[in-house]
């Protein structure tokens, strides 16, 4: 076996160290797009889990009574103090079980009063004597039943409290007023004749605190006890408040959004299809030189048809990158991983090539380069005379490197039709400056290995969105085997057409062959045809010499590439 080096004299750059993969935003927004319709099916379904939580959720209804607890004369529930009444005591007495038992009783509820409690909820703005008394309820009107029972429950209770403390006061200051009353009656009156003045003064005073407890017993008598009133009555709610429907669909969008989120991550850690260039070169270990689409129809090759257009200058961006810098030659490999390849790949890039004046070597299967051959509007290649045939009309006067079509016969063939003219392969990479293999076309390992072995660098197209990363890197594997060096890949994006079928013939919408381009086609077995000088080029010492120098300069030299032919 032949020692496979590296092809051109292009320096090979030491491997650096990567740096470990980081997600980026950008990353994150390439792959909501691709699992958009996982994240839509998750989103809908935290709809409809809302939705239907949302109909078996109990309905509840909420009904609010204010209550105005303005001081009261006398005293309050808490206090001898009008000044101490505040609206924090109240809002506590207001759902104590106290009020909760009377409400009770005016509601004819049948559980305790401590679950009824449970429905109320009594609250007090700021700065102010005003209680909000909010009652829950299954029903419409059950709230408003509810709050308008606690409400005249408080103020009942409240006004008992008053009246009860009232009474108290009442029969305190009653038997103050008897006890004095007694104090007088044990006086002893001094004898006629007697000073009297102390006597009489212990029951003046005796009678004034007597007179001023019954003004006392007669103010809390006559006043009127105001405990507060009901300043707004609750009304029936028109709806429920809760489920609140915003809530339980802002928590099914965020439900859905996460859960899509989690299974995106998961399918994408499972998936393994190339969907961008990121994962196309960590998986070859390789650059992506091109990202382009296809946008020529069947039947056209993207540098003639569209020449300015991005699929053309995406591959001029690639012969950039692998066209020599020296004179010597560079044979290079194309190849599709999977069965999903654009089938022009190879062939756009080597119409590239010679565009650019580089005498150009397009070689394939013998289907292959028929079915270039139809859309170039090129002859059939001669049988064994070894003439040239008849060129294309459209050629440019201005002496230009052409483009030669190679057919290297059946690909079940393939090894042995190598073997035995390898010399006439040799022949023809000689007279070259770039020699495009097109493995895009094949569907045999075998022939991929053989054509390996031959070129000094491939480059792979990759279909994004159907290229999976098995498939990837089994190629890269093959081409390891025979040591060919992965020069990068181009990522291509369109519906693809299914490799291993031919063309059908069409007319090219433009012309047969650009100005400045030369056609000849050549089968490997006609090996005179080699032997001839290219069209447009007049043999000089010179060009023999640099067709010399580039033999001997290429991968191997002439002697190893009919060698590793014919291995």
């Amino acid at each position: 076996m032949t020692e496979h080096t590296a092809g051109a004299g292009r320096p090979v750059a030491p491997a650096a160290q990567q740096p470990p993969p980081t997600a980026t935003l950008g990353q994150f927004f390439s792959l909501f797009r691709r699992r958009l319709t996982t994240v839509v099916a998750c989103l809908l379904l935290g709809l409809t889990l809302a939705g239907l939580l949302l109909m078996v959720t109990a309905k509840s209804y909420e009904a609010t009574a204010v209550v105005d607890v303005s001081p009261v004369f006398g005293t309050s529930s808490s206090s001898d103090s009008t000044s101490s009444t505040t609206t924090i005591t109240e809002s506590r007495i207001a759902a104590s079980t106290s009020v909760s038992e009377i409400a009770k009783r005016s509601l004819g509820f049948t559980g305790t009063p401590s679950e009824l409690v449970e429905h109320v909820v009594v609250t007090s703005p700021l700065d102010s004597r005003v209680l909000n008394v909010t009652f829950s309820s299954s029903t419409p009107q059950g709230a408003a039943n509810g709050a308008n029972a606690f409400a005249n429950a408080y103020l009942d209770y409240r006004t008992t409290t008053v009246q009860d403390a009232v009474t108290a006061r009442v029969s305190r200051l009653s038997t103050q007023i008897a006890d004095y009353e007694r104090a007088i009656g044990a006086l002893k009156r001094p004898p006629s004749g007697q000073d009297a003045s102390q006597y009489l003064a212990q029951r003046a005073s005796f009678q004034r605190q007597i007179q001023g407890l019954q003004a006392q017993i007669n103010t809390y008598q006559t006043s009127v006890i105001q405990p507060g009133k009901v300043a707004g009555e609750a009304s029936v709610p028109s709806s429920a408040s809760a489920p609140k429907p915003s809530l339980y669909i802002a928590g099914g969008l965020l439900l859905g959004l996460v859960l899509g989120l989690f299974i995106a991550l998961f399918l994408d850690q499972r998936d393994d299809i190339v969907h961008d260039a990121a994962t196309a070169e960590e998986v070859l270990g390789a650059p992506v030189l091109a990202e382009t689409s296809t946008t020529g129809s069947p039947g056209t090759f993207a540098p003639l048809a569209a020449p300015e257009g991005v699929e053309a200058d995406a591959y001029r961006t690639v012969a950039t990158t692998v066209a020599p810098e020296t004179t010597s030659r560079q044979v290079v490999l194309v190849c599709g991983a999977g069965a999903a390849t654009h089938e022009a790949a190879a062939s756009n890039l080597a119409i590239t090539f010679a565009a650019q004046g580089l005498r150009t070597v397009l070689a394939g299967t013998r289907a292959a380069m028929d079915s270039v051959a139809d859309v170039l509007g090129v002859g059939p290649a001669p049988g064994g005379g070894g003439s040239l045939i008849s060129r294309p009309k459209a050629v440019s006067a201005a002496p230009v490197a052409h483009l030669t079509l190679l057919s290297l016969g059946d690909e079940i063939s393939l090894g042995a039709t190598l073997r035995a003219h390898g010399d006439n392969l040799a022949d023809v990479l000689s007279t070259a400056d770039v020699v495009v293999l097109d493995c895009v076309n094949i569907t045999f390992t075998s022939a991929l290995l053989r054509l390996g072995n031959i070129a000094d660098e491939a480059v792979i197209i990759i279909q994004r969105n159907q290229t999976s990363s098995t498939e990837l890197e089994r190629v890269a594997h093959h081409l390891a085997q025979v040591g060919t060096t992965v020069l990068g890949s181009i990522l291509l994006s369109s519906p693809p057409r299914r490799r291993g079928r031919r063309s059908s013939p069409a007319t090219p919408t433009s012309p047969a062959a650009p100005s400045g381009i030369n056609i000849d086609r050549y089968d490997i077995a006609s090996r005179n045809a080699f032997r001839r000088e290219a069209p447009g080029r007049a043999p000089s010492s010179d060009s023999d010499a640099s067709a010399g120098e580039r033999s001997s300069k290429s991968t191997g030299g002439v002697g190893t590439a009919s060698a590793r032919a014919r291995r």
